[in-house]
């Protein structure tokens, strides 16, 4: 007889999932030659220098986690035959965390202009609203947008920022610290 060689994959590994932290990615095994073969999985993240087997990840389901955040994965299929990996996935989005707590700008004094800062944030695609409170001495909504114009009625109020990162993972939320009492 003649060696006809080991058959291959004669089509890659494909994952099926949006590649967000917390939605499970699956894996679906490519054509292979042969009858009866068992494939083993082994998820991967990759970076700008490679990709590396994550411990652990080795069915044909993933859920990425924290550590995922912003990386792409691939599936790496393996049988007796044969290796093959998927494509790359795109970054894997997760949902906002606040990095540097928002914090407000200017004096609070009337008629000065305050400036919202929102903070430092991770995440992908995020949309921050700012949403304004006077404390007098609880807190109460006061209107959105980057900037509040102190008046001769808030005299003795302090003020803060609620910033609200939105993105199709989730929703996160921060608070700054007050200011001192407008004067």
């Amino acid at each position: 007889l003649r060696d006809l060689g080991a058959p291959g994959p004669t089509l890659q590994p494909v994952v099926f999932g949006r590649p967000a932290t917390g939605q499970a990615l699956e894996a679906l095994s490519g054509i292979w030659s042969g009858a009866g073969l068992e494939v083993t999985y082994q998820w991967e993240r990759c970076g700008t220098v490679g990709c590396a087997a994550i411990p652990g990840a080795t069915g044909s389901t993933y859920e990425p986690g924290a550590a995922d955040a912003g990386e792409r994965l691939r599936v790496v299929e393996s049988a007796r035959v044969g290796t093959s990996a998927s494509a790359l996935t795109g970054p894997v989005e997760s949902t906002p965390r606040v990095v540097d707590r928002p914090s407000v700008a200017g004096a609070p004094r009337i008629g000065n202009r305050l400036r919202a800062r929102p903070g430092r944030w991770t995440g992908e695609n995020l949309t921050l609203v700012v949403e304004w409170q006077r404390c007098a001495p609880r807190c109460s909504s006061i209107g959105t947008g980057p900037t509040h114009r102190v008046r001769a009625n808030e005299r003795g109020a302090r003020f803060r920022i609620h910033v609200r990162a939105i993105n199709s993972v989730g929703t996160s939320n921060a608070v700054s610290d007050r200011t001192r009492p407008a004067r």
